[in-house]
């Protein structure tokens, strides 16, 4: 069975959130040859480009933290929360370089040449379309055109597509549009992975 994901599933896994163990699982599925995991080309560089957003964050609220603990020093009786704040401000640097690690180690491990779908001119003029009809922003769009053109094109009854982002994709006509393509739409990596656990559940031949 094909499974699709977004950015959100590379970001579950590099920061260690709520559901990364079943992010895990999946991917461990894929490497096993259970499930045929396919994730957008873009995906892959949004992931990047949010993590680098949250590490530069970071360390702009820890200068400015930095900043202020510094000015509360210079009074007696806060001369010790340097001492006592140094462990916030080193995790606070150190959290965004194990995040990039896990992060690169995640991508790593999507090895299969057909992982990664392409943003084809097919895939921009799907998008285009459904920027206009569901209202995506240009970002979604793109993934849910990745995504729908693949899985219409390689037609898998048991195919799922997997995101967190109910809010702009728990649309009943990109549900029903998928559905007619044989994929179903999930918003849990957990529901995702008991699906894709199910009896009678196999990877395509």
């Amino acid at each position: 069975m094909i499974v699709y994901a977004e950015s959100n599933f590379l970001l579950e896994l590099a920061y260690l959130q709520e559901e990364h163990e079943a992010c895990e699982q999946i991917l461990a599925l894929a490497e096993a040859g259970r499930v045929q995991l396919r994730i957008p080309a873009f995906c892959a560089i949004e992931a990047r480009m949010s993590l680098a957003r949250r590490v530069s964050e970071r360390k702009q609220f820890s200068v400015a933290l930095l900043r202020q603990i510094r000015e509360l020093a210079r009074s007696k009786p806060h001369s010790a929360l340097p001492d006592q704040s140094s462990g916030l401000t080193s995790a606070l640097i150190a959290s965004g370089e194990e995040e990039r690690k896990r992060l690169d180690a995640a991508l790593a491990r999507i090895t299969s040449p057909d992982t990664i779908l392409p943003t084809t001119s097919a895939v921009l003029g799907r998008a285009e379309a459904a920027q206009a009809r569901y209202e995506l922003s240009p970002q979604d769009a793109l993934v849910y055109a990745s995504v729908a053109v693949h899985a219409e094109r390689t037609p898998d009854p048991a195919a799922c597509f997997l995101t967190r982002n109910s809010k702009d994709f728990a649309d009943p006509e990109i549900r029903e549009e998928l559905a007619r393509a044989g994929c179903k739409l999930l918003f849990s990596f957990s529901d995702g992975l008991g699906y894709a656990n199910r009896p009678g559940a196999s990877p395509l031949p």
